[in-house]
């Protein structure tokens, strides 16, 4: 036996159910009209006579269907079937439904017909009438809520019938003929086959072999099929054809849910770099100012999709010499669009990473005017659990929130930035990226090496102090020295907020300090194109690496044998093989480190001088106008407190 996909009658066949129709049955059953009749005819049914003792599903003409169940109690309503579909059918209970669609309800009724119900027919008092020329391809049948039947079309000893699943039982054709069904059903195997192939033939041709017959040598046409008559013929190695990335154009105004289709045009560009690190994700672009005019869209503002990441052009160059009519473009990616949004003055009263992300959204003003404008929508996500404190940000865009400025994101709370599009998220380990993701070996993945050791950083005792008054310091204690002598390093940090100052001068020092107690330690190199090379064919995903991702590299002429993380990345974009990466951490900065929560500087610059001068000018301003117990009544405790009791004396009673 053979499960199939359906059988069909064609106006003579009909199945035996075995189950007396009663108003205990509840039946379910798909169906497909396969040709268009006239008339009443039954998938389903058992009756006495016209409506007695009946229990059926008609459909007349394609147009109209009808239900019975009893005496007298029956239901006919429009509807139109279509040839060629499929149609679920459900009468349980007294409800009646056509693929979910409710069409009637009927009345209840306790009946039993005298005789059983019939498949493809009506089985009226005993005679099939009222053929339906339709396939089926399953039917169940309950009773009393039990299933009795569980229908499936299938064949045996080369006919075609119903599998019954509860009993194990075969039913076949009680009318004339046979029922058709399609060529193609479900092998014992679980795959697709059919029983009109031909036969192989009991002994293989032998040479000489016919001329007009297509043949298989190794020797010739590289393995592939060839003919003796079309020389003209050759085999293609299907797989050795490589195809560019596409990328595409989008207007400037396309709405972002619309970046899913081909937008103004695929480029054909001569090529195309990315650079992806912490700092920025873009690409440089040349295209030909070809005939079809794909060069006139490449215009500032407008966007373009590149290995499905968006970039927003903002930088245009077309250039005419004697043999080159060239454009580059520069594309920033599609994120950095939150750095045209603007926080003008907002102060975060402390908590967690996604809680700073909601601030930040939230404290965006709203632009004077923006017609005719519109801006894309953003997401953030982290997964940092540590609470960081009150911060205060002026004067700064929403992506300087999340990444660039002093007390940022990134900044206060540490973390791996991952970008997608319209999505972005600062987690402990970058999201989604790999771990283990490459093994790297010189003279055979890389072509280049280059390391860098980085001391220029390199601290072991640090001293912070910020334009309160409040100082602390942080030093390596109990070790084995390896270095010469001391590191001493020494920073001045801005706060607003003086009773949280303390807090965060700890944090920042902190922060800093671990971020710059080691030395820095790079990896700079080129790769080898192994995923082109041959003897590499059968390797899938080969060289499958991207920024973010760990692994290890080897080089035992350096004495390299170490696990690092991809921090910069340049990529061929139309053909996705990697130029150039760095590994390992990128270098701190002491006038703008990468992890602090406040303004940190040197001190000894012009600026810092001029920043002290007009703090201690501020200062006195306060204390003038302090002359007395009473005046210092306007003031907060907090504000009072950073003043000794000398100075207060100097300049009141």
């Amino acid at each position: 036996m053979k499960l199939i996909d359906y059988i069909e009658s064609t106006g003579t066949q009909y199945i035996d159910t075995g189950i007396y129709g009663s108003d205990k049955i509840d039946v379910e059953m798909c169906i497909i009209p396969k040709v268009g009749f006239s008339g009443w005819r039954f998938p389903l049914g058992s009756n006495q006579a016209n409506a007695n003792r009946s229990y059926l599903i008609g459909i007349n003409s394609l147009t109209t269907t009808t239900v019975q169940r009893g005496t007298n109690i029956y239901h006919d309503d429009r509807f139109s079937f279509q040839i060629d579909a499929e149609y679920t059918l459900k009468f349980i209970g007294t409800q009646f439904t056509i693929n979910g669609n409710n069409i009637c309800t009927v009345s209840d009724q306790t009946f039993t017909s005298p005789v059983t119900m019939y498949l493809f027919a009506c089985n009226t008092a005993g005679s099939a009438t009222a053929f339906a020329p339709v396939a089926l391809k399953y039917c169940k049948i309950w009773e009393s809520g039990t299933l009795v039947r569980d229908f499936v079309a299938a064949i045996e000893n080369g006919h075609a019938g119903l599998y019954d699943n509860v009993t194990g039982q075969f039913y076949s054709n009680a009318g004339t003929g046979d029922f058709s069904y399609p060529i193609w059903y479900m092998g014992e195997d679980g795959f697709p086959t059919t029983d009109y192939f031909p036969e192989l033939p009991g002994n293989a041709v032998n040479s000489p072999f016919p001329a007009m017959m297509w043949r298989i040598e190794s020797g010739k046409n590289n393995g592939f099929p060839f003919h003796a008559l079309l020389p003209d013929i050759r085999g293609v190695d299907i797989w050795a054809l490589h195809r560019k990335s596409q990328i595409h154009v989008y207007d400037l105004h396309e709405p972002q849910t619309g970046f899913k289709s081909n937008g103004l045009a695929v480029l054909d560009p001569i090529s195309c770099t990315s650079w992806h690190d912490a700092d920025r994700w873009d690409v440089e672009l040349t295209h030909p100012l070809d005939e079809w005019g794909k060069w006139k869209y490449l215009l500032p503002e407008n966007i373009i999709k590149v290995r499905g990441q968006l970039f927003r052009i903002d930088r245009y160059l077309p250039k005419i010499s004697g043999s080159e009519r060239l454009l580059s473009i520069h594309a920033s990616h599609i994120s950095t669009d939150m750095a045209a949004q603007i926080i003008r003055q907002a102060t975060f009263g402390g908590g967690t990473a996604s809680q700073f992300i909601d601030f930040a959204f939230s404290s965006v003003d709203e632009p004077f005017y923006s017609e005719g404008l519109q801006a894309y929508e953003f997401e953030g996500y982290s997964d940092i659990s540590g609470v960081s404190g009150e911060t205060e940000l002026v004067n700064c865009s929403l992506w300087a929130a999340i990444v660039g400025a002093d007390n940022c994101l990134l900044n206060r709370y540490g973390g791996e930035l991952y970008r997608d599009n319209f999505y972005f998220s600062v987690c402990t380990r970058m999201q989604y990226a790999k771990d283990n993701a490459f093994r790297l070996r010189y003279s055979l993945d890389m072509t280049e090496i280059s390391q860098t050791i980085d001391y220029t950083d390199f601290c072991t005792e640090l001293h912070g102090r910020d334009n309160f008054g409040n100082e602390y310091a942080i030093c390596w204690t109990g070790v084995d020295w390896a270095v010469h002598h001391p590191r001493q390093r020494a920073v001045s940090f801005t706060y607003s907020d003086f009773d949280t100052a303390f807090d965060s001068l700890v944090h920042d020092v902190e922060t800093l300090f671990f971020a710059s107690d080691y030395p820095k330690v790079t990896y700079d190199m080129s790769l080898a194109n192994l995923k082109n090379d041959p003897r590499y064919a059968d390797f899938m995903r080969l060289q499958d690496y991207h920024y973010g991702d760990s692994g290890s590299i080897y080089c035992p002429e350096l004495d390299i044998d170490t696990v690092q993380k991809i921090v910069a990345e340049q990529r061929d974009e139309l053909t996705g093989d990697v130029i150039r990466m760095t590994l390992g951490n990128l270098k701190n900065s002491w006038i703008r480190p990468s992890l602090l929560a406040g303004t940190v500087s040197s001190g000894s610059s012009v600026e810092d001088k001029q920043r002290k001068a007009l703090q201690e000018e501020l200062k006195k301003t306060k204390l003038k106008a302090l002359p007395d117990w009473k005046s210092a009544r306007t003031y907060t405790w907090a504000e009072i407190r950073q003043f000794t009791w000398k100075e207060l004396k100097n300049y009141g009673d």
